[in-house]
């Protein structure tokens, strides 16, 4: 049997400043900071759609999604139905956040981070370089592509195309 699909929304605000925030939850387990993620649905054609849907129902928040997929990182998780740990290939999209009206899950506690402290509640140490392929190296890519997409929509028009969250 075929792996379960994973899909993460990276979610990010700008602050006054014009720097970017980022949402993190607590994972189920609440030992860890976490992007909103899940297995996709069968009636999912694409993993923006899960993690525009696991963002709502994560931390109560919508927004832009933009289109095309921001990267792939790991993920190791306990697999309740094989009592195993098994590390998961998590598709990652780009969400500037607009709508933080929802009701989050119990326990999930979302909370808005500056770039450096994401940075650490993701890699859960300080003074050590990202590793490929985690989550903590995906926050640096898309804070690349946020300064990319913000330059490009400040100086010649929208900057990307995005699509719309859950309604």
């Amino acid at each position: 049997m075929p792996a379960a699909r994973k899909a993460a929304a990276v979610c990010y605000r700008l602050n006054p400043a014009g720097e970017p925030e980022f949402l993190l939850v607590r994972n189920t387990a609440n030992t860890q900071w976490v992007f909103p993620k899940g297995t996709m649905e069968v009636w999912e054609a694409f993993g923006h759609e899960t993690a525009a849907r696991e963002t709502w129902e994560e931390a109560g928040a919508r927004g832009e999604m933009e289109a095309r997929r921001l990267g792939v990182f790991r993920h190791r998780a306990w697999l309740k139905k094989s009592r195993e740990w098994a590390t998961q290939q998590v598709e990652t999209w780009l969400m500037r956040v607009t709508d933080t009206d929802g009701t989050p899950e119990p326990g999930r506690a979302p909370t808005w981070f500056p770039l450096a402290q994401a940075h650490l509640a993701l890699k859960g140490r300080a003074g050590t370089a990202a590793e490929e392929g985690t989550a903590a190296w995906m926050l640096g890519l898309a804070a690349e592509r946020i300064r990319t997409l913000h330059a490009a929509a400040s100086g010649s028009g929208n900057g990307g195309s995005a699509v719309s969250g859950p309604a």
